[in-house]
């Protein structure tokens, strides 16, 4: 993934209410165009739908242009890359039928209309009887659409959306969106040094405002600005966890709380069934000793026709009285045998499902506390604090996520996570208690690898395997980084279990406990060794 991307809810006092988007810059769009430049003359091989984007396979990438008004922009894809795309799921449609027009054409131009969030791209079409065929990208908050022009008229578009100044129809002329009063004076802001001075001029006594490696954030209101979108993606990606909404965390934690709070009154329910149940089985012990009272006393009761009688017990020696049925005394012997073999056979099933289910019980009421006193806390979370007043913290060397350094180089403004690509897989590093709890159980899908050095104190790994196979080359370097971020870090060996995520489960203390690991062992510092064969 090379183009800016997926930036949401960053910071450390975002506001508990309303909704966080993606912001992509006017100023952004230069980059853009030369980026997907370098495809011109590329023949389109396949255009198909995917989550929220039509996609454009060209054959040395995927362009992918996203319409949905929360995540809008354009992407440059690896086809493996699929699977970070965000939006609705897309459906076949009258507009994916008409944009399948594009296939076996070229990609002959690129530009951005006027200084403003739109992009067009002309094709040179394969059939003679069809015009010059374009698509129009408007990133526009809830205007957001893609257009399909074919000689400057709109053929079909992604999305039904109404313009107070402008009537864009099937058939009608194309006509651009009115540029907002403040896109073109920001336009040409692409320097560190105009960035700085926007830092200073634009947001001075109005926001928080915090510079951090290439970015420039203020609060309450989220802006993200990159000075260079082809390297955003993976800090970007890291950034992404470590300031996550707040309102979204805490909806998070409220529906778990329901969902607990629903499980634990179930097994409540449960638990007293199985303890009246188990409760009955308790006169086995009596059964038992009115079946033996009557088998040593058969020859005295013959024919007993029903009704009291006192039989002497064999053990005590005392007289017993005891209410017999009007049955044959051999008989209910025999089933009175019966019923306390049943009981007994019941009282040990049911003492193991109490056991369970009271075990089951402890473990969700733990879940339940440690939840709610997570929401408790949410509002005293604060995540890499901007500078007291509104100013920028003193900046540190800006570094790139695939940079090979310890924890301890790293300056305090950067992200808590750190990632790393290898291999055509994403690999990310916890650093901290509240990282570890993130990346692992909000961040990471069920089939992702988790990775942990064996019986030490470390940091949570995770490969964001997509669905995909993980070969063994990327799970050396990812348990590399496990055991260099241990506390065994300065071993000559070091034993990393890795297993599936879905395996993992959550403990009180930050604690994790996990089945169905395999072990490897592996040397703390091959990582480093692993990426500098890479760049070579």
């Amino acid at each position: 993934m090379r183009l800016l991307q997926d930036l949401e809810g960053l910071g450390p006092e975002v506001p508990l209410s309303g909704a966080h988007r993606f912001y992509v810059g006017s100023d952004l769009f230069p980059f853009f165009v030369r980026e997907i430049s370098a495809l011109l003359e590329l023949k389109v091989q396949r255009v198909f739908s995917f989550d929220g984007a039509l996609v454009l396979d060209l054959g040395r990438g995927l362009l992918a242009l996203q319409h949905d008004p929360q995540w809008a922009c354009p992407l440059l894809l690896e086809r493996e890359d699929l699977s970070m795309l965000r939006g609705p799921s897309a459906s076949w449609g009258p507009f994916a039928a008409q944009t399948q027009r594009l296939r076996g054409g070229r990609l002959v131009g690129v530009r951005q209309l006027g200084r403003d969030r739109v992009l067009r791209l002309d094709f040179r079409p394969s059939g003679a009887r069809v015009g010059p065929l374009s698509l129009v990208l408007e990133v526009m908050g809830g205007g957001t659409n893609l257009y399909l022009l074919e000689d400057g008229k709109v053929l079909s578009f992604a999305r039904a959306v109404r313009h107070r100044d402008r009537a864009l129809e099937v058939g009608s002329p194309y006509v651009p969106p009115s540029a907002p009063f403040y896109s073109k004076a920001i336009a040409s802001l692409v320097g560190e040094e105009e960035m700085r001075a926007l830092e200073g001029e634009l947001f001075e006594g109005r926001f928080q405002v915090q510079w951090r490696d290439g970015f420039l954030f203020a609060w309450p209101r989220e802006v993200g600005l990159s000075l260079d979108p082809s390297r955003a993606w993976a800090l970007l990606r890291a950034v992404k966890l470590q300031g996550r909404s707040l309102q979204a965390r805490r909806w998070e934690l409220e529906r778990d709380l329901k969902r607990l709070s629903g499980r634990r009154e179930r097994l409540k329910a449960l638990l007293e069934e199985a303890r009246s149940s188990l409760e009955e089985t308790r006169r086995a012990p009596e059964v038992l000793r009115l079946a033996q009272l009557l088998a040593s006393n058969l020859g005295l009761l013959g024919r007993w026709g029903g009704g009291k009688v006192s039989l002497v017990d064999w053990e005590s020696g005392e007289e017993v009285e005891v209410d017999l049925p009007g049955e044959d005394p051999s008989e209910l012997v025999s089933s009175l045998f019966r019923e306390y073999e049943e009981l007994k056979r019941r009282e040990d099933s049911l003492e193991g499902r109490v056991r369970a289910l009271e075990l089951k019980l402890s473990e969700l009421e733990a879940e339940e506390a440690r939840v709610e006193e997570e929401l408790a806390s949410l509002t005293s979370l604060r995540l890499s604090p901007c500078g007291a007043k509104g100013r920028p913290p003193r900046r540190t060397s800006p570094r790139r996520a695939d940079r090979s350094a310890p924890p301890e180089e790293v300056g305090a403004s950067s992200p808590s996570l750190l990632a790393y690509a290898y291999g055509g897989f994403e690999v990310l590093v916890g650093r901290s208690e509240e990282s570890n709890y993130l990346l692992t159980f909000r961040e990471a899908a069920r089939e992702d690898l988790f990775l942990h050095a064996r019986d030490v104190p470390g940091a949570h790994v995770i490969v964001k395997s997509g669905g995909r196979r993980v070969p063994e080359e990327v799970v050396q370097f990812a348990a590399s980084l496990a055991a260099f971020h241990s506390r065994a870090r300065n071993s000559a060996w070091v034993d990393v279990d890795v297993v599936r995520r879905k395996h993992v489960r959550h403990l009180e203390g930050g604690r994790v406990s996990y089945r169905g690991e395999s072990t490897v062992r592996v040397s703390p510092f091959a990582w480093s060794r692993m990426l500098a064969d890479l760049g070579r």
